[in-house]
């Protein structure tokens, strides 16, 4: 028997977006994005949840 279980918040999701924004761009983010992004992202609890079980005979 196999378990696979993968979640991933939506909240981090934008966090990496936008670290890798703050990354490429080349002038910065105004603290008020960079707040605001941090703050929804401790706060924002909804995810995706895949799980797989598998069992073989």
């Amino acid at each position: 028997m196999s378990v696979v279980m993968l979640t991933l918040r939506f909240s981090s999701l934008s966090l990496i977006g936008v670290l890798a924004a703050a990354v490429v761009r080349k002038e910065p983010f105004p603290v008020e994005v960079l707040a605001g992004v941090t703050a929804a992202s401790v706060t924002d609890r909804s995810c995706f949840t895949y799980l797989r079980v598998r069992r073989t005979v």
